[in-house]
């Protein structure tokens, strides 16, 4: 371990509902553009006793892989998700000026996060038509037909590992390799690795993304059904309402983000321009006092100890940037666990306009405080909030256009179990 290696960001990139580029997607939040609406069809059955729960959530419209992956027979081995993580992955690298053969290649590294990926219903579907009878599957007939009704190599386009390895053949990056998955926690535990791994010499250039979906049926059902909104919204386009009095539920969403990560002197020596600086990092996990409902006690110990990793207070936060989901629950553990760092603190949350991506939401959400603090040192703000509940000891930031007021950001995630991740960066003043 090397404790004095400053780690910094060279290089962002996104792939979201709310914009195919870093660009996009900071401007769709800066106006607070939704891409939110009731998919179809619009009710679905998600619990034991057949009730029906509306499906809202927001789909990434207009990308083409082909402008990213080359060679492009690679695409037939990639579900989307991995598609939307290789399109992040290239613009990211090409902000930082990484290609392959651009640094030794042992020491560039690769990590993802990521989740268990499924195969499009599309691809199963004539085969499970084939065999389908009037009570359910016939799986005689399965075996039959299975091998030349299916893609041959079907099984290896949603491997949650495949990001990582298709990202690191295309850069020829043949240092450290990993992948991990633990859906929402996934992003930040990546970034975890990849700051460790330049702390300890073992790369100078760690790749660094994540890439999620919420959208793939069998991913969304997996999903705990009493965080989804339940009832008929008025309008889709503002559903989701994070930390609101009036919030009934999150919507499913889709993206990938990635970040280069370079030691900077490495980084400096090769004029690079640098984003942000990681702070530190931290993971933890506690149990949830109530089944699937998140732990604020983790939430409270995994940012005090980045904080203090840091060595900086909450005080010296300009923002906590949040998991704020709109999920009745899950909210208001992500206010307890902040309010018990220090009250009020300021708190912001981007889920508003496009959902929760699964593994990549992390991600994206940590790339928006990144490009709002690059556009002229703004803040991201928190859409769709329009009264925060007076029950959350939190100040949701919920105006757009803010200024920073300090160079220093912390970043929260947590799943529903209780895994947490927390990444403080500077920012602003490097």
């Amino acid at each position: 371990m090397r404790p004095s290696t400053s780690v910094v960001i060279t290089g962002c990139g996104a792939v979201t509902p709310l914009g195919l580029n870093l660009a996009d997607y900071w401007d769709a939040i800066k106006i607070g553009r939704s891409a939110v609406s009731l998919m179809q069809p619009p009710g679905v059955v998600l619990d034991s006793n057949g009730e029906q729960y509306r499906w809202y959530g927001s789909l990434i419209e207009g990308f083409d892989a082909k402008q990213y992956v080359q060679p492009r027979k690679s695409i037939k081995v990639m579900c989307k998700e991995i598609q939307f993580s290789f399109g992040a992955t290239m613009m990211a690298c090409q902000q930082a000026g990484i290609t392959a053969g651009s640094i030794p290649s042992e020491r560039l590294a690769v990590c993802f996060g990521s989740e268990m990926l499924y195969s499009e219903v599309g691809e199963i579907e004539s085969l499970v038509r084939l065999c389908s009878t009037p009570n359910g599957v016939d799986f005689a007939k399965w075996g039959q037909l299975f091998i030349s009704n299916i893609y041959p190599l079907w099984m290896l386009k949603p491997l949650p590992n495949m990001a990582a390895c298709h990202i690191g053949i295309a850069l020829d990056a043949r240092g450290p390799n990993n992948s991990i998955v633990s859906d929402e926690s996934a992003s930040l535990m990546a970034i975890h690795e990849a700051y460790l791994l330049i702390q300890r010499g073992a790369a100078d250039v760690v790749v660094v993304g994540a890439t999620g979906s919420y959208q793939n049926p069998t991913r969304h059902l997996q999903v705990p059904v009493e965080h989804y909104i339940r009832d008929q919204v008025e309008d889709p386009a503002v559903a989701v309402k994070p930390f609101d009095k009036h919030r009934a539920g999150m919507a499913s969403g889709e993206g990938a983000g990635c970040l280069v990560l370079e030691n900077e002197q490495h980084a400096r020596d090769n004029g690079k321009k640098i984003f942000g600086r990681v702070a530190s990092i931290a993971s933890g996990f506690v149990k949830p006092k109530n089944h699937r409902s998140g732990s604020s006690q983790a939430i409270a110990q995994t940012l005090e100890l980045a904080l203090q990793r840091a060595k900086i207070s909450a005080s010296d936060l300009d923002h906590v940037n949040s998991n704020g989901s709109g999920s009745v629950v899950l909210d208001a553990t992500v206010a307890e666990g902040l309010a018990a760092i220090q009250p009020n603190l300021p708190v912001v949350a981007v889920q508003g306009g496009m959902g929760n991506l699964g593994a990549a939401t992390g991600m994206c959400e940590l790339l928006a405080s990144i490009a709002a603090a690059d556009d002229n040192g703004q803040s991201p703000w928190t859409a769709h909030c329009n009264n925060a509940d007076p029950k959350l000891a939190i100040d949701v930031l919920r105006e757009p256009g803010r200024k920073m007021q300090r160079p220093y950001v912390a970043k929260i995630s947590q799943t529903p179990h209780g895994q947490t991740a927390a990444v403080v960066l500077q920012l602003l003043d490097l």
